[in-house]
C-alpha cells in the first residue's frame, strides 16, 4: 500500500479544490477482483515486454483507433510509427526497449510514488499498485467483452473506493487531457470493470519552486469502447498468430 506523503511535502504542492473525500471502511469488491486478475508488475520486465509485444496496450491504443474518435492521436508521424510496429517484429521490440531509456518515461518513473502519496494524502485514498490485465473478458453487468488482444497495465487501484488512479507527472498541466489520456483510461476501466478513474497530473516541488497537481475524473463509456473494437479486429490479424481469431 501508498504511504501518504507527509505533510512538509503537501504544503508544497498547490492543491486547489483537492479535498480530503467520504473514507469508506468496507473494502471494494470491484477492487479486490481487479488485483486478483493481474498478470504481472511492471517490475517483471521479461513478462511485462512479451505482453506490451504481443497486444494493443491501453497506453498505445490511440494510435490505432480512427482519427475522429474522442481520444484518438491525429499526428501522422506517431500513428505510422506505431502501424509499423505491427508488421514488425524487430519494430516491436525496438519501441518497446525505447521506453526504459525515453526521459520522459523516466521522469514519470521516478515521481510516480511521490505522486501517488501525495494524492493519497490529498484524498484519503488507499491506494495499492495494481499491474497489467489482460483480456479475453467475459460480459459482466454492464461491461462488455473484452477481446484477448487488448491489454492494459494500471498505476493504482483505492481499496476502498475501487477507483483506479493513473498517475502523470508531465512537464505543465495539460488542460487537453481528454485528448492525452482518454483511450487509455477507458481501456483500463474495462479491463478492470471499474466505473471511475482518475487522472492524477503531478508536476513535483523543486528547490523554491511549488509542485503542482489536478484530478481529472473519467468515466466508462461503454458505447465508446463498442465502436473502437470494430475498427481494431482487423489490425489484431497482424499481432502474433495465437491472437488472430479474435
Amino acid at each position: 500500500m501508498v504511504k501518504q506523503a507527509s505533510q512538509s511535502l503537501v504544503s508544497r504542492v498547490d492543491a486547489k479544490g483537492i479535498t480530503v473525500q467520504n473514507v469508506s471502511h468496507k473494502i471494494s469488491p470491484t477492487a479486490i477482483k481487479a488485483l486478483k486478475r493481474e498478470k504481472c508488475s511492471d517490475s517483471d520486465i521479461e513478462q511485462f515486454n512479451k505482453i506490451r509485444e504481443e497486444h494493443f496496450t491501453a497506453g498505445t491504443m490511440k494510435y490505432f483507433i480512427p482519427k475522429q474518435m474522442t481520444g484518438a492521436e491525429t499526428n501522422a508521424k506517431r500513428r505510422s510509427d506505431a502501424h509499423l510496429s505491427l508488421i514488425s517484429e524487430k519494430e516491436r521490440k525496438k519501441q518497446q526497449r525505447s521506453m526504459h531509456s525515453n526521459p520522459y518515461c523516466i521522469h514519470g518513473r521516478t515521481y510516480q510514488t511521490e505522486a501517488a502519496s501525495v494524492y493519497s494524502a490529498l484524498t484519503g485514498a488507499t491506494l495499492v499498485s495494481i499491474g497489467c490485465l489482460v483480456g479475453p473478458l467475459e460480459k459482466e453487468g454492464n461491461f462488455p467483452e473484452v477481446p484477448a488482444f487488448i491489454s492494459g497495465t494500471l498505476d493504482y487501484i483505492d481499496l476502498y473506493s475501487g477507483i483506479i488512479v493513473e498517475v502523470k507527472c508531465p512537464q505543465r498541466i495539460h488542460k487537453n487531457w481528454k485528448q492525452l489520456y482518454w483511450a487509455q483510461g477507458q481501456i483500463q476501466m474495462q479491463l478492470a470493470r471499474c466505473e471511475t478513474l482518475h487522472i492524477f497530473q503531478y508536476i513535483p516541488p523543486m528547490r523554491d519552486t511549488p509542485g503542482q497537481c489536478q484530478i481529472n475524473i473519467m468515466k466508462v463509456n461503454h458505447e465508446w469502447f463498442e465502436k473502437i473494437k470494430i475498427p481494431l479486429l482487423e489490425k489484431a490479424r497482424l499481432l502474433p498468430a495465437i491472437f488472430s481469431g479474435h
